[in-house]
Order: structure tokens, then C-alpha cells, then sequence
């Protein structure tokens, strides 16, 4: 009698721990199965909205296929913003997420940079 009854312990702790680990395998498939996002991000210095064709198709005053290309397959943004109006100022936010006064020098990116903006150790983007 002692021994059944162990062996519907057992069974009953066997068919507990199947189901739990059943229950989160669909999670563990799904999460491996999904891809990593394909994100690109333009940075051009001195561009304005109408170089590009597909933002102003009458006026634009050489073709950019790929880039229309790009847009049509994809998302672009009609409305963006810049850290600053100088490019080293906008690829130091764009690269560390801070604005420039928060680097090394809080003077400004181009004054004497024998070290550079990024500070070592800081993460960034890359």
C-alpha cells in the first residue's frame, strides 16, 4: 500500500513539473524564433526636406532612388529634430543620448579637441 502510494506521489510530482515547464516553452520558442529589427538612421549634414525626391517630387533637383526606395518599403518621418545646428554637436547626442553640454567639454565640441567629446567608458550607440 505505501509503495502505490509513493508511486502516485512521484506521478502526481512528474505531471506538476511537466506542466510548468510545458506552459513556458511556447515563450522560450517564440522569443528565439524572433528576428532582430532592421533600423538604418541617416545623419547628413546641411539637408533640407526637398533633397529627396520622394519629399518633393516636382522641385528635387537630382533623383535619389534608393533612398525613395527605402521610404516606400519602410517608415520615414516628416517631422525631425536636431541637437544642435552644427554636425560634431548632432552626432555626439545622436551617439550618447546627451545633449553636448553633458560631454567633456561643455563649451562646445569643436574648441581644442585633442581628446574628443566621448569621455572613456561612456556608452554610446555604437
Amino acid at each position: 500500500m505505501k509503495n502505490k502510494s509513493l508511486i502516485n506521489s512521484v506521478r502526481t510530482f512528474i505531471l506538476i513539473v511537466n506542466a510548468i515547464i510545458g506552459s513556458f516553452a511556447p515563450q522560450i520558442l517564440i522569443a528565439q524564433k524572433t528576428p532582430p529589427p532592421n533600423i538604418i538612421i541617416f545623419l547628413m549634414d546641411d539637408m533640407g526636406y526637398g533633397d529627396v525626391r520622394i519629399m518633393n517630387p516636382q522641385d528635387c533637383g537630382f533623383d535619389t532612388p534608393s533612398i525613395d526606395r527605402l521610404a516606400r518599403d519602410g517608415v520615414y518621418f516628416t517631422q525631425a529634430h536636431s541637437a544642435d545646428a552644427l554636425c560634431a554637436t548632432t552626432r555626439y547626442s545622436l551617439l550618447t543620448g546627451n545633449q553636448v553640454f553633458r560631454g567633456r567639454r561643455t563649451e562646445g565640441t569643436w574648441d581644442n579637441l585633442t581628446k574628443g567629446q566621448i569621455m572613456p567608458g561612456q556608452k554610446t550607440l555604437a
